[in-house]
């Protein structure tokens, strides 16, 4: 039960984490991190979201909301990501 819990509060801190992201940045930047691409996001995120116990594999679901948050903004740019 404890990892469980662990990883569903892990879980929402990177939802968290990932939100807090989304309101410091306008439409412009959201679409550049999503042009670097997924490699080039997770580089920068394993430099800056240090100390928080971050996975590969967490990194991996921020970029993902990103991506989703990019769609939902600029829809056309689905076909393209």
């Amino acid at each position: 039960m404890g990892n469980e819990r662990l990883l569903t509060e892990r879980g929402k801190f990177l939802e968290a984490a990932v939100m807090t992201l989304l309101h410091q940045v306008d439409k412009p930047i959201l679409l550049s991190i999503i042009a670097g691409g997924e490699s080039q996001f997770i580089a920068h995120a394993r430099s800056y979201w240090t100390g928080h116990g971050f996975t590969g594999e967490d990194y991996k679901k921020a970029f993902a909301m990103l991506k989703k948050r990019a769609i939902e903004v600029v829809p056309h740019i689905a076909d393209t990501v």
